[in-house]
């Protein structure tokens, strides 16, 4: 990672910070108040991606072509300045691309939180699934479909949040357009050990 996106680091970390304190449950308010006081301290041991099979890739193309719609959130900003200097990695299980900043394995090293980002394609279905972990997710660009407990699927825009309580079975689809979104793991377990499809 360049010294550059080092520097910039601290301000997406905060428009992030924002973001998730504008949500209301437990686990929005349990991610702002860590990504808060989340000191930049870069790992300098190997970084590895969530699950061991996952592949690097590079950062997707998709995320610049998102960039350039109006208007603009200040975290999707602050997100152009540091995403291609991410280490990216494209899942085994989904084939859906990550960039995990704050984890156990990470950039920077938390037993307490995973988060990142994370891009939907377009076109893509992401079945019932589930985890111990609570999670939250925050569309930054673009728009995409969720279900919870399989009820039938909810559209969701910019700016939405997404609350998943440990457990419940969601999946998410998107149409004609990609959508990039913050992604956060809290809780008592945030180990991909119960991760499992539905």
């Amino acid at each position: 990672m360049s010294n550059t996106a080092i520097l910039s680091l601290p301000h997406f970390l905060a428009a992030a910070s924002d973001e998730f304190a504008a949500g209301t449950s437990p686990a929005t308010r349990r991610t702002a108040q860590i990504l808060r006081s989340s000191g930049i301290t870069i790992a300098d041991t190997p970084r590895a991606p969530i699950h061991g099979n996952d592949a690097a890739c590079s950062p997707p193309d998709e995320i610049n072509m998102l960039l350039g719609r109006e208007p603009q959130s200040a975290c999707l900003t602050a997100a152009a300045s540091v995403y291609r200097e991410l280490d990216w990695y494209e899942s085994t299980k989904s084939h859906t691309p990550y960039a995990e900043i704050i984890g156990p394995t990470s950039l920077i090293r938390s037993l307490e939180l995973r988060f990142g980002l994370f891009l939907l394609y377009s076109d893509i279905v992401y079945p019932d699934h589930q985890h111990a972990a609570d999670e939250v997710y925050i569309v930054l660009a673009g728009t995409g479909e969720w279900s919870l407990n399989r009820e039938p699927y909810q559209d969701k825009i910019a700016g939405t949040i997404i609350d998943i309580p440990s457990l419940t079975v969601h999946a998410m689809r998107t149409a004609q357009e990609p959508t990039l979104m913050l992604f956060s793991w809290t809780g008592v377990d945030i180990s991909f050990e119960t991760y499992q499809f539905c």
